[in-house]
């Protein structure tokens, strides 16, 4: 990565983690660094969702041991039903896309389109989207192109987009976790 892109990237993982509506400062710079090391291949999590959703639960409940605290990272992260948050994928298909893009998630994709056009751009985010949840073990994604075209047109948060998208077709559908294995 060029010194732009990097703080292009960093920038991409501060606004995904300002977005996430953690409770605490702490709990944002975990889910920052999370989403930072799941693309560095020297992290102990790096491509591995449901490590890094393991990882920020831990880092989370750390944050909040005191016994007048309610916050438990199973509320931040919506109850534990699956093995990936769909916060942490969101996060991490955003993120992905600036590493991919060059830029900010939504202005990376709208210059793409302008350089390209809607559809050559939608065919290029549907490959890199598949091939990351792939590297992810999210191997069942049937039906990508129509979500990846809907994404295209939502190009301000397409991480939102394509993991409310996974986890309404996964094994318990809608409770903001993914149960694909």
């Amino acid at each position: 990565m060029t010194p732009e892109e990097l703080k292009n990237f960093e920038e991409a993982a501060q606004q995904e983690a300002e977005k996430a509506d953690l409770p605490t400062q702490e709990d944002r710079e975990a889910y920052k660094k999370t989403l930072m090391d799941l693309y560095d291949p020297n992290s102990s999590v790096y491509q591995d969702l449901q490590g890094a959703t393991d990882r920020l639960i831990e880092e989370i409940n750390e944050n909040h041991q005191s016994v007048l605290d309610k916050v438990t990272p199973e509320r931040v992260l919506a109850a534990k039903h699956g093995t990936i948050s769909v916060k942490v994928l969101v996060g991490a298909i955003n993120v992905g896309l600036v590493a991919v893009t060059g830029g900010a998630a939504g202005a990376g994709v709208k210059a793409l389109v302008l350089k390209v056009g809607a559809k050559k751009a939608a065919n290029t985010i549907s490959k890199k989207v598949v091939a990351t949840l792939f590297t992810f073990g999210i191997k069942k994604v049937l039906g990508i192109d129509t979500v990846i075209s809907s994404i295209v047109k939502n190009i301000l948060d397409p991480g939102t987009t394509m993991a409310k998208w996974l986890d309404s077709r996964d094994k318990i559908k809608n409770n903001g976790w993914l149960e694909w294995r």
